[in-house]
């Protein structure tokens, strides 16, 4: 039985270690962390350049943010933070590892993963902040 969090071969492989402590010393690439907290950045702000666009907010971003509704904001990093960690330990946003995705580049091929966790990444920071960060309105 393969666990999920045992993605990459350990050098110990007996079975005396739980599952938790094959968890914790999973490691992750921070590269993976960071390309898919960015995405998720940048689908939160597609997000309030909507709400900007269609009129419903006239300020600053720092307004939107900060001004009626700190926590809700607060709120949206957190999740932000937490979903690229979780899909960095999962090994999700291994597919798009800057190294990855410049490597199949410079190859010329369409990675359809890569694509695919780019978009879900995009998509989860624009619902997160849809959903949660009412900011201010008006």
């Amino acid at each position: 039985m393969v666990w999920p969090v045992a993605r990459k071969a350990t050098r110990d492989s007996s079975f005396s270690k739980s599952v938790l402590e094959k968890a914790v010393m999973e490691t992750i690439s921070i590269a993976s962390f960071a390309s898919f907290l960015a995405l998720s950045v940048a689908g939160a702000y597609w997000h309030y350049r909507k709400v900007c666009r269609t009129g419903r907010h006239y300020g600053s971003l720092w307004d939107y943010l900060f001004a009626d509704y700190p926590g809700r904001s607060g709120t949206v990093g957190i999740m932000l933070v937490g979903s690229a960690w979780l899909t960095a330990t999962s090994g999700t946003a291994d597919f798009i590892n800057p190294q990855l995705v410049l490597e199949l580049m410079r190859h010329g091929e369409l990675h359809v993963p890569s694509i695919a966790v780019a978009y879900l990444a995009v998509q989860s920071g624009y619902a997160f902040d849809s959903s949660i960060n009412k900011g201010s309105m008006g």
